[in-house]
């Protein structure tokens, strides 16, 4: 049987393509924080105490915002274990063919390392509340984009929530996550009215519910912005190569 080495690379290249995966993992600026101006008066910021994993740099005075020596309340907390270091998560997406401009959709993503890259136990011991991040849906504008094979673009952008349990129900700050080319932004700054830890019946100063503001205010740059390779793809155009030598 004599083989056809343009029509089996082209069959090969009309297969599902596989899928690949992007780490998301990002350096975040050191100056990113968090912010509670009501219910604890406090901040939270990347590059506060000696900068090394295991630091406290949570629960300082919100007054002290910006300053070079903010005061802290109580020992303070830890909140960003890995410091600037976020691991985010990662996206999955088919290999484009590897020719040309080419666009692909974002089939999967899971941000679930946020939870420990802004430490949601550290802030529970400074709010006093269990809380944790939520992220919305894909839609059809979160895609890569490749140039001849690599990756020149990346488009994504998610509702983002930070939700509390308070008394059963769940209150959510919302905000968005965006990731466009190397870049990376989580932004939430939203206010909800929530029940007054400090409520007083026999105070007539002392209000049942307050609005509670929260700010993340985190940018910062991807690590890599290469995908990890595929094989597959590279396997058939060596494939074809050799069958073309042969008949030469």
């Amino acid at each position: 049987m004599k083989f056809r080495p343009f029509a089996y690379a082209l069959s090969l290249l009309a297969t599902p393509a596989p899928a690949a995966n992007l780490s998301l993992s990002s350096t975040i600026d050191g100056d990113s924080y968090f912010a509670d101006p009501v219910l604890t008066g406090s901040f939270s910021q990347i590059n506060l105490g000696t900068g090394l994993p295991g630091d406290i740099d949570g629960a300082y005075n919100l007054a002290d915002l910006g300053k070079s020596n903010p005061r802290l309340f109580g020992s303070g907390v830890d909140v960003f274990p890995t410091e600037s270091a976020f691991g985010v998560g990662s996206l999955t997406y088919s290999d484009p063919l590897g020719i040309g401009s080419e666009t692909v959709p974002i089939d999967s993503v899971d941000l679930t390392q946020i939870s420990s890259d802004i430490s949601v136990v550290g802030l529970g011991l400074i709010t006093q509340v269990t809380g944790d991040f939520a992220f919305g849906d894909l839609d059809a504008s979160d895609t890569l984009s490749f140039q001849d094979g690599k990756l020149s673009g990346l488009d994504l952008t998610l509702d983002a929530a930070f939700q509390v349990d308070i008394g059963g129900e769940i209150v959510s700050w919302d905000g968005l996550l965006k990731f466009s080319d190397d870049s990376f932004s989580l932004q939430i700054d939203d206010t909800e009215v929530v029940p007054n830890p400090f409520f007083n019946p026999g105070n007539p100063n002392s209000p049942q519910f307050l609005q509670a503001p929260l700010t993340f205010d985190f940018e910062g740059q991807l690590d890599a912005f290469v995908p990890e390779p595929s094989s597959i793809l590279l396997s058939a155009f060596a494939t074809c190569l050799m069958l073309l030598r042969r008949k030469r």
